[in-house]
């Protein structure tokens, strides 16, 4: 059996284009392994209403798997999920032809107990739901899946772990095993997301788990994806890899040109980019994908620091100072 983290599937670049590339190494695992059954830890979309071409995507993937809809089973995360004129809506169904989609807790094969994500049920969240004397029923020795924050937080700060709501799962540490989605960054019992879903320019190893004859092993994925910052402008070399580019440069026109622009060249997308020139006073960091365009700062900044603006610059900075207050 293997066992797979958070994919978030999404038409968003270069994650989708890393995402199919590791998607296809994790088929060709499945085969090579000859693997009878496969789990997912949860949001296996990245959005709770995907595109067309985001359900083809994951349509295409679990073609390629040499699996029936019974030996494949997608446990449900709070990205798959959303919203609409007051019902929840749950992008798993698009593919609930093709895999045994769980939505409820239970016993779902003979060595797994699956936790889904919910946001109600009897009443309830998951964190009211999912207590101490609920766990204790879980049989033991099953291998426990979930999705959600236990109470291990690891390098938190104190201050975000009071915030960040959680499962306590200390009653079945000792005879369970736990495998956990949602933490994308692969430690301890969180298995990781299968690609970045941030920019970070620190490489972390991707890792999918496998379980065979009651032991675990991870399988180490290939990196799909790289993310890089430069510092003086758009010098790049050859990259082998799809890019994330976050840009600084000291030229307005270079500014101008790359501020509304997604594709630098083939392979490399641009993230964002920062006007860093010697008469700059304000800093620009918007993903066009993942944040609104032309906030009121940003048009704040711009006009400020345009052309025959003669205000002091302590005048500029203070009024900048404001609009960060509201915006």
């Amino acid at each position: 059996m293997l066992i797979i983290g958070d994919v978030h599937i999404t038409a968003k670049e270069p994650y989708k284009s890393s995402l199919k590339k590791s998607l296809q190494q994790i088929s060709k695992i499945v085969r090579n392994k000859l693997t009878d059954k496969i789990f997912f830890t949860g949001d296996f979309f990245h959005t709770g209403h995907p595109y067309p071409s985001e359900v083809e995507m994951a349509r295409d993937f679990l073609a390629s798997l040499p699996l029936t809809k019974d030996k494949i089973f997608i446990v449900a995360g709070n990205h798959d999920f959303s919203f609409k004129n007051g019902r929840e809506e749950c992008a798993l169904d698009t593919i609930s032809d093709m895999a045994t989609i769980i939505k409820e807790p239970g016993i779902v094969d003979e060595d797994i107990y699956a936790l889904p994500f919910f946001y109600r049920r009897e009443g309830q969240s998951i964190y009211e739901y999912y207590t101490p004397e609920f766990l204790e029923t879980i049989p033991k020795e099953l291998v426990v899946i979930g999705h959600f924050f236990s109470e291990n937080l690891g390098d938190f700060s104190e201050a975000v772990k009071e915030k960040i709501r959680h499962v306590d799962l200390s009653v079945l540490r000792n005879r369970n095993k736990i495998v956990l989605g949602h933490d994308h960054t692969p430690r301890d019992e969180y298995l990781g997301s299968v690609i970045p879903t941030e920019f970070s320019p620190d490489f972390v190893q991707r890792r999918i788990m496998e379980y065979v004859s009651n032991r675990f092993g991870y399988i180490p994925l290939d990196k799909t994806i790289d993310f890089k910052v430069l510092e003086k402008g758009v010098v790049l070399d050859e990259v082998s890899l799809p890019t994330y580019v976050k840009v600084k440069t000291e030229s307005r026109t270079e500014y101008e040109e790359l501020r509304n622009k997604s594709l630098l060249k083939e392979n490399v997308w641009v993230h964002s980019v920062e006007y860093v020139g010697k008469d700059s006073c304000f800093e620009v960091v918007a993903d066009p994908a993942f944040e609104e365009a032309h906030t009121l700062l940003e048009k704040m900044s711009v006009y400020l620091c345009g052309e025959g603006n003669d205000l002091p610059d302590a005048v500029k900075a203070k009024l900048l100072e404001i609009v960060k207050g509201v915006a």
